[in-house]
């Protein structure tokens, strides 16, 4: 099933040799990647925080967000800033990914239903698949992405004597 949406500009980003792609209207600003200070007990997607220009910002690391292995740091990785509205606050959060592709101007959208099978990633993480010069692009969904549930999950409930029943 296919339906033709109003266009946008998205940006295309690359982790672990697959394309995704934002809205841009979605991101605050890229920067290069930095220092992440690590938070103890915390789901191990949550790399830490980081301080951008004075605001302690939390670092997801996408590729471990999606199960891959962990995104080994390069010249080209860097932090994607994006806003999102978590428990009704306007909240940022920085992720981490391999390497800025480009931004699309797309005038049309061919937005596909996601398919049960052949992603990489959670079903619930996409919000809609595109076509970008003739390839098909995950736009990812930021408010299941960046779940406020699952990013506050303690790592390991079993150290702090906390067992489910």
């Amino acid at each position: 099933m296919s339906e033709t949406l109003q266009g946008g500009q998205y940006l295309t980003f690359i982790v672990k040799d697959e394309i995704f792609a934002l809205s841009v209207m979605e991101i605050k600003e890229i920067i290069e990647y930095s220092e992440i200070t690590r938070v103890p007990m915390m789901q191990k997607f949550v790399k830490g925080v980081t301080n951008v220009r004075g605001s302690v910002i939390p670092i997801i690391d996408l590729s471990l967000r999606f199960g891959m292995d962990a995104n080994i740091p390069s010249a080209k990785t860097s932090i994607v800033i994006v806003e999102t509205i978590i428990d009704g606050d306007t909240t940022e959060v920085g992720l981490i990914i391999d390497a800025v592709n480009q931004v699309h101007q797309i005038t049309e959208i061919d937005n596909r239903q996601s398919p049960d099978f052949g992603a990489k990633i959670r079903k619930d993480f996409i919000e809609k698949i595109i076509m970008i010069d003739g390839k098909f692009v995950i736009v990812l969904k930021l408010d299941t992405l960046l779940s406020l549930e699952e990013l506050g999950r303690i790592e390991n409930k079993k150290d702090l004597g906390v067992f489910n029943a």
